[in-house]
């Protein structure tokens, strides 16, 4: 429905992996400045947590205190939350490895259309093919060196 030159896309893996050069590329895109962006914020991410009844419990209160924040303005919301938040996410987890097996069905059920994003892309994808033995997102990122200044 657009041409090409009115769209851009990028693999969520440069965002991570090249946030500075995958940024630019974004800008020169848009027209606007590089450079003015050095670094992709962690919003709205939170942390695993495996299931559990406690999680479960806390889970269903956060949903019925936030039907209740509905009702008033969203700052008093987002600062009800956060202890309850704190309580979930407290302990975080890596996010388990799907099963080999589970990962070679998925494969081949979405292969073809892994090659058709290849053809329109260009993009090598066979990444998304194959089983990754580097370990989920959050294990990877976890091995980048930290941008944090330690005291």
């Amino acid at each position: 429905m657009f041409p090409k030159e009115h769209v851009h896309l990028i693999r969520y893996k440069w965002l991570v992996d090249e946030p500075n050069g995958t940024l630019n590329a974004v800008c020169r895109f848009l027209g606007v400045e590089e450079g003015m962006i050095s670094e992709v914020p962690a919003e709205n991410v939170g942390t695993y947590v495996a299931p559990s009844r406690y999680d479960r419990v806390l889970r269903r209160l956060f949903r019925v205190g936030a039907t209740v924040g509905s009702l008033f303005p969203p700052q008093a919301w987002r600062k009800t939350s956060v202890p309850l938040l704190w309580l979930i996410q407290h302990t975080p987890q890596h996010r388990p490895e799907l099963p080999q097996e589970e990962r070679a069905k998925l494969i081949g059920y979405f292969e073809q259309d892994v090659r058709q994003l290849e053809r329109l892309t260009g993009w090598d994808l066979d990444d998304w093919l194959a089983y990754r033995v580097a370990g989920t997102y959050s294990v990877r990122r976890s091995w980048a060196p930290s941008r944090r200044v330690v005291s």
